[in-house]
Order: structure tokens, then sequence, then C-alpha cells
């Protein structure tokens, strides 16, 4: 039956079918395997030109993952991931905080020795393992729980972010109206600055009209009690913060085709910010006296160990690592 099976396989393709057939009933059983798990009888009919999926042409018809359009997209992604709120409103407030122009010295000595290495380590990670961040710690599953990590860092600060997103929304909003809410022009904010007493708080200290919008007006804490009452929805902050998970949306429609054309704005734009209020902080009375108050250095800082601690935690703060965005944008480097 061997021999038969065997000039039939040869003779057409028809015949090898019906002799494995054959055999398959006489024995009563599925076809012979080998030791190393290889059909004979498959063997034999992809042999004779019958159409199957091989190894090569899975992996070809596989849907390749989309890169970014060019080096310029991707080093925009990088800059604009690390200059954020971090450099705008955070490092002004750490420099004045230790020191004044001093706190310059920690915060470039931590950002070669900690902030470049681990930046280019986390962008090489990606790069080279492209796969997520549980994934791509296969290659030692004892850090697999920094994968995980990041994931719920990520989480919180995406959510956390857009928050501050519809603030800003909100205030850009305010800002249309004439007088400004939080100035002393406007009508409710007029016995507050004519009389600062009147302003006053429990507690004795006197509050700013800008205070004052911020906790009445924006999160309305006049309506709370404090954590266990969050008392009722802020309507306008909440359309607000809708809108900022649209626009998100939007950016993210089409996948980095999407996302890596809105770089070019995201990247670029903080940078136009932070040159406005350069100039509108130069133009104003008295900016040089400020400028060198906050910049004095206070020398005897450097021996306090809370200086280089904010230094380090401001470098990790601003550029972004160990959170998984570096190595979500390296992911799709080429």
């Amino acid at each position: 039956m061997r021999e038969e099976g065997g000039k039939a396989a040869s003779g057409s393709p028809a015949g090898g079918h019906g002799a494995a057939a054959a055999q398959n009933s006489s024995h009563g059983k599925e076809p012979a395997v080998t030791q190393n798990g290889h059909n004979p009888t498959q063997t034999a009919s992809h042999g004779q030109g019958f159409d199957s999926p091989t190894p090569s042409t899975v992996v070809a018809s596989a849907i390749p993952r989309e890169q970014w359009g060019g080096k310029y997209e991707f080093l925009l992604s990088c800059i604009g991931y690390c200059v954020g709120l971090g450099n705008v409103w955070r490092f002004p407030y750490l420099c004045y905080r230790n020191g004044g122009g001093v706190f310059l010295i920690p915060y470039f000595i931590m950002l070669f020795v900690t902030g470049v290495p681990l930046f280019l380590m986390e962008l090489s990670l990606g790069q080279y393992g492209a796969a997520g961040p549980i994934t791509v710690w296969k290659c030692c599953p004892l850090l697999k729980g920094i994968g995980i990590g990041m994931l719920c860092v990520s989480t919180l600060v995406c959510l956390y972010y857009n928050v501050i997103i519809a603030w800003t929304f909100y205030y850009l909003g305010s800002s249309f109206q004439s007088p400004l809410p939080w100035s002393c022009d406007a009508i409710s904010n007029a016995a507050v600055c004519s009389n600062i007493t009147a302003g006053n708080s429990s507690s004795g200290r006197a509050r700013t009209p800008t205070e004052i919008f911020w906790n009445e007006n924006v999160l309305g804490l006049v309506n709370s009690e404090g954590l266990h009452d969050p008392g009722p929805v802020r309507w306008p902050l909440a359309l607000c913060l809708l809108a900022a998970w649209i626009i998100i949306f939007l950016c993210m429609l089409k996948g980095i085709r999407s996302s890596g054309k809105v770089v070019y704005v995201t990247a670029t734009f903080p940078y136009f910010v932070l040159i406005v209020l350069i100039i509108r902080g130069a133009t104003l009375e008295g900016s040089l006296q400020g400028i060198a108050f906050y910049l004095t250095p206070d020398w005897a800082r450097l021996a306090n160990a809370q200086v280089w601690n904010d230094a380090a935690s401001q470098i990790f703060y601003s550029l972004g690592i160990g959170v998984g965005g570096l190595r979500g944008a390296s992911i799709i480097s080429n």
C-alpha cells in the first residue's frame, strides 16, 4: 500500500489524497506522524502545489506597525513631552524656595548625572524592545512590576492632567469677560479691593480677588465641607473636561498619522507662551529688581539635602522618566 500510495502521489495530487484516505481508513486512526512531529502525507500534498499558508506568507500578510512620519516628528514629540507644566510653574517655585540661582547648580548636576542617562536608556529600551511596558520586561521578569507601575502612573497622570486642561479652558473662557472676574475692576471684588478686611477669611488672613475667584468661582469650595463632601457637579468645569477629552480623542483618532502632525503645534506652542510671558514680565515696573531678588544665590542652601532632593525630583518630573511616555514614543520610531 505504501508503494501504491507513493506512485499515486507522484502521478497526480488526487491519487495522493486517495492513497492517504485509503491508508487512514484501513488503519482506522490518524495519519502517521514521525518522531519530529512531521506529517508525511501533508508533505506530499504540499509538494504537489496545493495552496496553503506558509510561515513566510503569514508574516508577509501581517499589518506593519505604523511609524513616525519623520525624525522631526519623533524629536518634537520628545521635546513636547519634556516641556510642560513642570517647567512652567513648578521649576520657578522650587528655584525660589531653594536659594534662587544657586538651585541651578544641583539641578544641572542631577540633569547630566541621572536625567540624561535614564532618558536615553528608556528611549533605547522602547526602540529596540518594540513592546509594551509589561511585555518589554521579558528580558528581566523580575522587573515586570516596573511595567505595571508605568501603566498605573500613566493612567493617574492622564486623569489629573486633563483636569488641569479643563481649568485652563475655564480660565480661557473667563478671560474674554470685561472686566476680568479676578481683577479689582470687577464689581464683585470692589469690597475686597477697597476694604481688605471685607475679604478676610475666618482665619483673619486677607484674600486676594484671584484667590477668591479660584476657590469660589472655579472650584466651588464654598459648597463643600471637605473631602467627604464633594458637593454638586460644577457643570462649567464638567463641560470643559469633556472638551479636553474630545480634543484628545480627535488628536489620537488616526493613530500616529494624526498625533504625529499635532506635535508640530503642541511641542512649539509652550516655547511661544514662555517667550510671551518673559516679554510681559520684563516690561512690568520693577522687573529688574524682581529678577535680581529671584536669582540672588544663597550658597548656604547647598548644604541642605532637601535642595538636592528637590532638584532630582524636578528632573524626573520634567523629563517624565519612568512613566512610560518616552518608551511609547520610541516604540514607533525607526
